[in-house]
């Protein structure tokens, strides 16, 4: 079932709270209309958070590093260019190596060591909402932090922080031809990734991951194919605004609920007040 204009509504009590409108019959008409921009505000607020779970979910699906998916906190080495048959991440470059990893910086930061290079290779470092946090490109060691974390680092390293908890890193590493691939694996090969408290010598052994069938998906199409239920549930690093939106919904009383539904109905049923 996908997500409709229709199934908005369904979330409207929900968005009422939020607003903090008290609805009785004779309002109905009005805030049907603001329920329905809030709601529809509301998704389009939540869409890269889900998004963007929902690739890491496919991303590290999986025991150990492969060229297309690692655990968390592990580079995940393309090998070769990407072609049409690559579905987690939609218009890849025809003449790029992507080297991807999908941090989770909750607990420390995590180093990015990134390398000497002899072509265009550079680090594009996303927060869960998918804005570009920095792009690292001068040579060196990167400790990319979440934003609250107090702690201090070792002389050299450049502190990069993120608002979220969740990081996705992007390398894009030219590629001049087919004979070209073992200069872009052995670049690959000097970049470095680990927790803060590894650096500088290394984890002995990268900590295995998990894999689930169920978790085997196309992330855009496993996003627009949730219910309402299921998107605002969906295990996204959520803000705080959207956990108050679903608090204030247990606030509303009964009769606030009977107005809602109605208006739902109404709405559903085609009929505008």
């Amino acid at each position: 079932m996908k997500m409709t204009r229709r199934d908005f509504l369904k979330l409207s009590s929900a968005a009422a709270a939020a607003c903090g409108v008290t609805l009785l019959p004779a309002q109905k008409a009005d805030a049907a209309s603001a329920i329905q921009t809030l709601l529809e505000e509301a998704y389009l607020y939540a869409f890269p958070l889900v998004l963007v779970d929902a690739t890491k979910t496919v991303s590290t699906n999986t025991k150990t590093a492969s060229a297309s998916r690692a655990p968390v906190n592990q580079f995940i080495h393309a090998r070769k260019l990407l072609d049409a048959s690559s579905r987690t991440v939609v218009s890849p470059n025809v003449d790029t190596i992507y080297t991807q990893a999908w941090l989770d910086v909750s607990a420390e930061p995590q180093i990015y060591v990134v390398p000497e290079a002899d072509r265009f290779f550079n680090v594009q470092v996303l927060d869960a909402w998918t804005n570009t946090a920095a792009v690292l490109e001068a040579p060196g060691a990167y400790a990319i932090a979440y934003s609250s974390w107090e702690g201090t680092l070792p002389e050299g390293v450049r502190r990069i922080d993120i608002p979220t908890r969740t990081v996705w890193t992007i390398a894009r590493i030219m590629l001049s031809g087919p004979d070209d691939l073992p200069n872009v694996a052995a670049l690959q090969g000097r970049m470095q990734l680990m927790p803060l408290s590894a650096y500088p010598a290394g984890l002995a052994a990268a900590p295995e991951g998990s894999y689930s069938p169920e978790n085997d998906f196309v992330p855009v199409q496993k996003v627009l194919a949730m219910t309402p239920q299921e998107f605002f549930d969906a295990d996204a690093e959520q803000p705080k605004e959207l956990s108050k939106l679903i608090s204030d919904l247990k606030k509303l009383n009964k009769r606030q609920l009977e107005n809602i539904a109605d208006i739902v109905n109404d709405l559903a049923n085609g009929n505008r007040r």
